[in-house]
């Protein structure tokens, strides 16, 4: 399975993490990928990753979820997929988008006394799983989305987030 990893970075403050950036992304995603059963299924698969800053992520926070504030994480699937459900799945499939924060992520990886690559590879699987179809709206919803995310944050050496 090829996976490709599109990565734009528009903001100074990425510089010195982009290699681990892409390294982690794509470790993440075939960790998933394998996970879920799309490993066997997919030909291909493509992500697109948009490393930005606090005013950036603001403006696409605003314009597509009506709140003016910057966050983490933006997720923009290319497709509505159903979580665990990929029998009608293309075998080359262009997940979606993925916008980084980097000013928040370093705040809340400070916050929760943790090192930034940790609270970013943990960031990614989120997102990777919500462009998959998984959402944590609902309680038992989160708790699969969760339970996925420890898993593969576990297999590459992060501590459950959740503790």
């Amino acid at each position: 399975m090829q996976l490709y990893i599109e990565i734009n970075c528009d903001s100074e403050l990425w510089n010195g993490f982009l290699r681990n950036a892409e390294d982690i992304i794509n470790d993440a995603a075939l960790k998933i990928f394998y996970e879920l059963g799309l490993s066997g299924i997919l030909q291909s698969a493509e992500i697109s990753v948009l490393l930005t800053d606090n005013e950036s992520i603001r403006i696409l926070n605003n314009d597509y979820r009506h709140k003016d504030k910057p966050t983490n994480i933006l997720s923009f699937p290319a497709e509505i997929l159903s979580a665990g459900d990929y029998t009608e799945v293309e075998k080359n499939l262009m997940l979606g988008d993925l916008a980084f924060g980097y000013e928040v992520i370093d705040d809340e990886a400070g916050e929760q006394k943790i090192i930034f690559h940790d609270h970013f590879t943990h960031l990614v699987v989120h997102g990777i799983l919500h462009l998959l179809g998984y959402d944590h709206v609902e309680d038992d919803a989160a708790e699969v989305m969760e339970a996925i995310e420890i898993k593969i944050l576990q297999e590459m050496g992060i501590a459950n987030p959740y503790k």
